[in-house]
């Protein structure tokens, strides 16, 4: 007889046999079962500011977002244009895919289109992120590890 409690709690067992001389034995066994299952999405509904690009810092003056919806779409501001795409999580490997934004052009603060552009370009190099300081910072990086975006969450 095999029994998985998968409520959170306690839950105790009453195991009983005979001994060799025929009498009924009995003993109580206690399990907890604890809560301690992960997010199979830690990014699902979470929004960030950009801080650096390329291990640079961004743009004073400038706002680059990350959205992270629980369906695969991703969304933000790229400092001038909006975006969207989509992304896949497995574990830490991260990917983002169909990346578009709109075709606004700004002409400050000075350098924010190539900022904007630059960081198009690195979201589809990225496969895999981590969570250095928990839910806090997020760093994602190339497949030869480098850093591509630090975020913070907002």
């Amino acid at each position: 007889f095999q029994d998985c409690p998968t409520a959170v709690g306690i839950t105790t067992y009453r195991l009983e046999a005979r001994n060799l001389v025929g009498e009924l034995v009995s003993q109580d066994r206690t399990v907890s079962v604890a809560d301690n299952t992960t997010p199979d999405n830690p990014l699902a509904n979470t929004e960030w500011a950009v801080i650096a690009i390329n291990e640079s810092p961004t743009l004073t003056d400038s706002l680059t977002t990350l959205v992270f919806d629980p369906n695969g779409n991703v969304s933000g501001s790229a400092g001038c244009n909006n975006y969207s795409g989509t992304y896949s999580l497995s574990g830490v490997n991260l990917r983002f895919s169909a990346v578009s934004t709109s075709n606004l052009f700004c002409s400050e603060p000075e350098g924010i289109m190539e900022q904007e552009q630059l960081f198009i370009r690195v979201l589809i190099d990225v496969v895999r992120f981590e969570q250095p300081e928990g839910a806090s910072l997020l760093v994602m990086y190339d497949i030869d590890g480098r850093e591509l975006v630090r975020a913070v969450a907002k």
